[in-house]
C-alpha cells in the first residue's frame, strides 16, 4: 500500500532465504514484482479482509515450473493484534499468501534502542515463508519433534526462525538479538527430508 514499501535489504534477505532452502537457480531481486495496490484505510484487516483484497489485486498465480507467491504490505495492523503476543507482524493465510502488517513492524524498528526495519521486514517476510514451506509440522512432517503445541505450527526452539514470537511485536522488544534469525537444524531437517535444502 502507498507509503509501505518493504525495504530493499529485507528483499535481499528473503532472496538469500529462498537461495539457501530451495533447489532453485534462478532466484533472484528481479523476479521480485511490487505493485503498489489501493489504500486499505483501515487501522485493522481481519482474514476475511485479507482474502477479499487478494481476490482484487492478485494477477499472477502458480503455473507449470513457476510459483507464484503474493505478499500484501499492509497499512494498518491485523484485526487480532492485541493478544498477549504483542502486535502480529505477518501471517501466511493461503498455501502461496503472505500478510505483513508494515505499520506494526514500523512500530517496533529504528528509533533509539530498536532494530532496524530492514531486520523486522526480513525476519517477519522469511518466517511466513517458513509455513508457506509447511514448517512447523503444517504439510512438512518433523524428523523430530520440535513443535511448540501450544503455540500452533512453531519450533519450540527460542532462537529458530520459526518460533511463535517471531511474528509478534514481543520478540523485537525483548529477545531480538540484532539478526535475522535462521531455521533451526531441526526444520532444516524436515525441510531436507520433504525435498528441500
Amino acid at each position: 500500500m502507498k507509503g509501505y514499501k518493504p525495504t530493499g535489504q529485507a528483499l535481499d534477505s528473503l532472496v538469500a532465504f529462498l537461495n539457501r532452502r530451495l533447489h532453485k537457480n534462478t532466484i533472484s531481486r528481479s523476479n521480485i514484482m511490487l505493485t503498489q495496490i489501493s489504500d486499505g484505510n483501515q487501522s485493522s484487516y481481519t482474514a476475511s479482509d485479507l482474502r477479499n483484497m487478494e481476490a482484487k489485486n492478485r494477477s499472477h498465480f502458480t503455473s507449470g515450473n513457476t510459483l507464484w507467491t503474493y505478499i500484501q504490505v499492509l497499512d494498518g495492523n491485523y484485526s487480532d493484534s492485541s493478544n498477549q503476543n504483542g502486535k502480529v507482524l505477518g501471517l501466511s493465510y493461503y498455501n502461496t499468501s503472505i500478510a505483513i502488517f508494515e505499520k506494526a513492524i514500523r512500530s517496533i524498528s529504528g528509533g533509539l534502542g530498536g532494530p532496524p526495519r530492514y531486520k523486522v521486514e526480513g525476519t517477519v517476510i522469511d518466517h511466513e515463508f517458513g509455513h508457506l514451506f509447511g514448517l512447523v509440522n503444517n504439510g512438512t512432517p518433523m524428523v523430530q519433534d520440535h513443535q511448540d503445541t501450544a503455540h500452533g505450527h512453531h519450533c519450540n526452539v527460542k532462537s529458530c526462525l520459526m518460533y511463535y514470537a517471531v511474528e509478534t511485536s514481543n520478540t523485537f522488544n525483548n529477545v531480538f538479538n540484532g539478526s535475522i534469525p535462521h531455521i533451526g537444524h531441526y526444520g532444516v531437517a524436515d525441510l531436507q527430508a520433504n525435498g528441500g535444502k
